[in-house]
């Protein structure tokens, strides 16, 4: 596969992984959102104990809710009680519909319903629960509710400060458009939950705007000037001689902040890192995995390089750099068959074969490691793969057998896996460096957003975040597998040489050309076959020279005039390269108001419906 063919289908899968990325952390937003949310919420809080809040009831689905409503963690009633630290004091609702409360003792306040609707809302709705109940239910659209409330929250003193802490919702469907106003008077510091909504100052009034997703806690904690809560409506509670600044502030340590912005954080450069993927490829390609321009023959009919062992031609040229595997074996085999350091046969019963060692040392490297790995297997200098594949069945039933099957497995294995650095160092320069941080950074990134999952204010936007970020992961893996020149490059000239050998490879698999240009000289049928094997084209050479009655007597395998092919050599080994132990799986060869931050304030409970 050419490098122009390599690189658009590692772009063409980024830019796919990184639209389903995209696409899978919309969708995981838009899952979670629900088919009713607040789209926008005002509050307004007074120091003379007045509440007024308004939502914006967002229905998205017919004839699902009959109420839309607001509960509190605290006790709830209607109008001034002295057993209730929150009182309703009036309800605004849509035309037709029903404003109604269920205080802390469980009775229904409501107005123009019958029985039945009372019954309803006694049974649907929680203690402490204001809401608008429309029979007929809501149409999809958006929905004004108005409550006005007189709150009474604890109010602490200690030596140095007053402190209030008020929740307006903790468990409560998404709210996606937040304005608060408090006031700013006697105040030394704000606090507000989650940490990601933001604080403005107009006149004497502090403004609160955001967005938070489901369950996210919302409130605010004030810091106040020691004295400043006898001018507020609550209940007073001296602590002592305790320090509340440094309480409040121990509460409240500027990590929260950190935790508060993580999911938004998390969010934005997983969506950053998916976006900028593809482009961040290509220019890693032309930056330093751009070949320069070569031309070469569409065919070649001769070896390239004759000097190169056949091992080396699968290492470098047969498809990925650095990517060793059978066929290198295979072809070491038939060259060494040819050079007489070994001598193949086939058994005249068929396909098993019996290999001789003719010499038991080579200058080469690999060679001499099949030869050592050879002679461990043999018997008399004979390895007879008739003999093996019964060992390897016999394994099956004896475990001692199955233990010399097994270490015959992992030394063949072995010579399919070669490796040789001095020869990679020579050709090519490996581009999986510059790939490396494109697998880390996102991973990393996965890892904060998972803690941010965990420790953050917004667990959706986590998630997402951390589904997203393994969609960029698998784009680094991907242009991870392929050639390691793909975003490196061929050294000096040798990409011309590279081009050669597929050229090579491109008229051996071709018969019409071989019956074109075969020639009379044996020895190149020879070269062919060996070099074509190294390039994974063996079985075609053969094929065809059995087409043409092509006789090359240092193959014939002596039996019905056949050659010695790749795929003889596979069938001979595979009783024993894909042994499977029968005791393994392995596989062969090949509320209550007045606390301290973190949402332990007065109020809770929050918007949701029915």
């Amino acid at each position: 596969m050419g490098e122009t063919r390599q690189l658009a289908l590692v772009l063409t899968a980024a830019i796919v992984f990184s639209i389903l990325g995209v696409l899978s952390g919309i969708l995981i937003l838009t899952l979670f959102e629900g088919d009713l949310i607040v789209s926008e919420y005002s509050a307004s809080y007074s120091f003379d104990g007045t509440l007024k809040e308004t939502y914006l009831y967002d229905v998205k689905v017919p004839s699902t809710y009959r109420s839309l409503n607001r509960n509190f963690e605290e006790l709830v009633s209607f109008g001034r009680s002295d057993n209730a630290n929150i009182a309703l004091i009036s309800s605004v609702v849509p035309d037709k519909a029903h404003a109604y409360l269920k205080d802390y003792a469980g009775v229904v306040h409501v107005e123009g319903v019958n029985p039945d609707v009372i019954a309803l809302i006694k049974n649907r709705a929680q203690n402490n629960e204001a809401g608008a109940y429309y029979s007929e239910y809501y149409s999809p659209g958006t929905w004004p509710v108005t409550y006005t409330w007189e709150i009474s929250p604890i109010i602490n003193r200690g030596a140095d400060a007053d402190h209030l802490n008020i929740n307006l919702a903790t468990d409560h469907i998404p709210y996606s458009d937040i304005s608060i106003t408090i006031p700013s008077e006697g105040v030394k510091e704000l606090f507000v939950r989650p940490t990601t909504l933001k604080v403005s100052q107009s006149g004497s009034f502090y403004i609160i705007t955001g967005s938070v997703q489901e369950n996210v806690p919302i409130g605010f904690e004030l810091l106040l000037n020691r004295g400043t809560a006898d001018t507020i409506h609550g209940r007073l509670r001296d602590i002592g001689q305790e320090n509340l600044e440094e309480k409040v502030r121990a509460a409240n340590p500027w990590y929260n902040s950190i935790f508060g912005i993580l999911p938004g954080l998390s969010y934005q450069v997983a969506l950053l890192l998916l976006i900028c993927f593809p482009p961040l490829l290509f220019v890693i390609w032309y930056r330093k995995g751009r070949e320069k321009p070569f031309i070469v023959p569409e065919h070649l009919s001769v070896l390239p390089d004759p000097t190169l062992k056949p091992w080396m031609v699968t290492l470098i040229f047969a498809g990925d750099p650095q990517s060793f595997g059978k066929e290198g074996l295979y072809a070491t085999l038939l060259d060494m068959h040819r050079r007489k350091f070994i001598r193949i046969d086939q058994n005249p019963e068929g396909k098993d074969l019996t290999i001789t060692l003719l010499k038991t040392s080579s200058d080469d490297a690999y060679e001499q490691t099949v030869l050592n790995t050879f002679g461990r297997i043999a018997e008399n200098d004979i390895i007879d793969t008739a003999k093996l594949a019964e060992m390897a069945d016999n394994a099956k039933s004896d475990k001692s057998i199955e233990t010399i099957v097994s270490a015959y497995q992992d030394q063949l294995n072995g010579l399919t896996s070669y490796s040789s650095s001095a020869l990679d160092s020579r050709y090519i320069e490996d581009g999986r460096g510059y790939i490396t941080p494109l697998i880390i950074i996102p991973l990393i990134w996965a890892l904060v957003s998972a803690f941010s999952w965990i420790a953050g204010s917004n667990a959706i936007l986590s998630f997402s975040a951390v589904i997203m970020t393994i969609f960029a992961f698998i784009e680094g893996i991907i242009a991870f597998v392929f050639p390691a020149t793909l975003f490196g490059r061929w050294k000096d000239d040798t990409y011309a040489e590279k081009l050669r050998w597929d050229s090579f490879r491109s008229f051996l698999s071709d018969a019409a050309l071989i019956r074109r240009y075969a020639p009379a000289d044996i020895v190149m049928w020879g070269d062919w076959l060996v070099y074509g094997t190294a390039l994974g084209v063996g079985d075609r050479v053969v094929k065809t020279m059995n087409d043409l009655q092509v006789n090359l007597p240092e193959f014939s395998t002596g039996y019905s005039n056949s050659i010695i092919a790749p795929a003889l050599l596979y069938s001979a080994f595979t009783p024993v390269t894909a042994f499977t132990p029968p005791s393994s799986d392995g596989s062969g060869f090949g509320g209550g108001g007045g606390g301290f931050g973190g949402g332990g304030g007065f109020g809770g409970g929050g918007a949701g419906g029915w």
